[in-house]
């Protein structure tokens, strides 16, 4: 799921993941390579005999086109002459033009080897555009792609896992009623593993102890590989279905994935921190769940309680009518940016102006190390001490407004946050479909990185039971009521 400043990536088995992966592969869709131990070495069966041929495609006239038809070098010349010897030569006919463009846009893309950096369909697009506007599809859940590094004492064997993490469930949404929290990782989708690491990496030692020592178990480990890969969900499938979003077919790709029924919902399997077995929930994609930007309401002692949900248009309007309408005799403010997973940080840093007196609302490291201040026009609304409330679910600029809120001296109360500091910038093009790029990192106005490892709170609140501890404990702190102890379970 996408919203501004939040972006997933996708990518799919065929070749060396990761950094180091070939330049320019299509990771976002599925494909039908066999699984491979680096960008140039196959892990095919030991019995597999290659097959040579000496056809070989000669440059053609200016008719038919060839490479003596072209002399201008650059990206876009590489990319017409490869476009141009497609449509004369290829044998079996090309794919739409539409469709060469967007493969051609989306390697380009690829080739940063950012997760975060993804091409969009049309059908992505709009559906990035609606979660700006607080509606969201399917289970109503941000995500995110995390890498896992496995580091092995056979270093051939090192390989890298991108792992599809719930980073907010919204409230009220399908994910939040069937119990999915934040820092989940979706593994599975109706029973289909989702490609987020190759197993020839994962395997490669064994692979390669069979393959010296029993050919028969080596073919047999390369063929359920082979078939894990083939009914697997790319991390572009498995979003989609996430956000109930059809994704157009690729005429050139056998897809091997089993279609699943229709159905009114996912059965989902996660592995959750701290939980030692995978989790199953059955979750509704039926639904849309519609999120207000702020939710506001009155306490007991003249004090008053705002949640922020996201950071887009309506949210520095909402506040304003929020703080408005608790009257003049406000005591104390409670800001709450749990399950908060960010958005525009211009409209973060309106939000920082209005709830207190910072000057700038952190600091944003773009292109070439560039730092700079993000600044905040002061016009504050409130008067009046404030604590925050944030959990695994606040995220990139709720984070960095929980930061600013802090160093103005308000505390902090409940989980540790997210960790995801990274500015990602979406793109729509003429034709509807679109792009995310990375732009930035944000850090704190210390300079202080949070990017993975998020922000720690001054008052450890671990929920249990029925009971909102946390927001207890976050009233407590407006006058430094705080209870005794480093962690309250509540």
């Amino acid at each position: 799921m996408l919203i501004a400043g939040l972006a997933v990536g996708t990518f799919a088995i065929g070749a060396k993941l990761g950094p180091d992966r070939a330049s320019g592969e299509n990771l976002y869709r599925p494909h039908g390579n066999l699984v491979q131990l680096s960008s140039t070495t196959s892990v095919i069966p030991a019995s597999y005999k290659p097959t040579t041929s000496g056809t070989k495609v000669a440059a053609a006239d200016s008719d038919s086109g060839g490479l003596d038809d072209f002399t201008a070098d650059g990206p876009g010349a590489t990319f017409e002459q490869v476009y141009v010897l497609l449509k004369h030569n290829y044998v079996d006919g090309v794919p739409s033009d539409a469709r060469m463009g967007h493969g051609a846009a989306a390697a380009m893309v690829n080739s940063l080897s950012d997760p975060a950096s993804r091409f969009l369909e049309q059908s992505e697009v709009r559906e990035m555009l609606s979660e700006q506007k607080g509606i969201y599809h399917g289970i109503g859940a941000v995500t995110d792609v995390r890498l896992l590094k496995h580091v092995n004492s056979d270093t051939d064997s090192d390989y890298n896992e991108y792992r599809l993490t719930i980073v907010a469930p919204l409230a009220g949404s399908p994910a939040e009623i069937a119990g999915l929290k934040a820092g989940d990782v979706v593994t599975h989708i109706n029973a289909h593993w989702i490609a987020g690491f190759n197993p020839g990496d994962a395997n490669a030692k064994k692979l390669r102890a069979l393959e010296a020592s029993d050919p028969t178990a080596y073919d047999a480990l390369v063929t359920d590989l082979q078939k894990q890969v083939d009914t697997s969900l790319a991390l572009g499938q498995a979003e989609a279905k996430l956000d109930n979003v059809t994704l157009p077919p690729d005429p050139k790709v056998v897809d091997k994935t089993p279609a699943d029924p229709p159905s009114d919902s996912l059965v989902l399997v996660v592995e959750r921190p701290g939980v030692e077995k995978p989790m199953t929930f059955t979750v509704p994609i039926n639904t849309t769940t519609t999120v207000p930007s702020v939710f506001a309401k009155s306490l007991p002692g003249n004090v008053g309680y705002v949640h922020i949900s996201q950071f887009n248009d309506s949210t520095s309007k909402a506040l304003e009518d929020a703080v408005s309408g608790f009257g003049n005799d406000l005591k104390g403010l409670v800001v709450d940016l749990r399950n908060a997973p960010g958005g525009d940080v211009d409209t973060a840093a309106d939000v920082d102006g209005k709830l207190s007196g910072a000057k700038y609302l952190g600091l944003i490291e773009g292109k070439g190390k560039n730092v700079k201040q993000i600044a905040v026009k002061s016009n504050r609304l409130v008067n009046c001490p404030l604590s925050v409330i944030v959990n695994g679910g606040t995220a990139n600029t709720a984070e960095l407004l929980a930061a600013s809120l802090h160093d103005q001296g308000y505390k902090l109360v409940g989980e540790k946050t997210f960790g995801d500091a990274m500015e990602v910038a979406p793109v729509t093009l003429r034709d509807g479909a679109g792009f995310t790029m990375t732009v930035g990192q944000f850090f704190t106005l210390s300079h202080k990185p949070f990017d993975k490892v998020g922000l720690t709170p001054d008052v450890t609140v671990v929920p249990a039971g029925t009971a909102d501890e946390q927001l207890n404990q976050a009233v407590a702190a407006l006058t430094g009521r705080v209870a005794a102890g480093p962690s309250i379970r509540g």
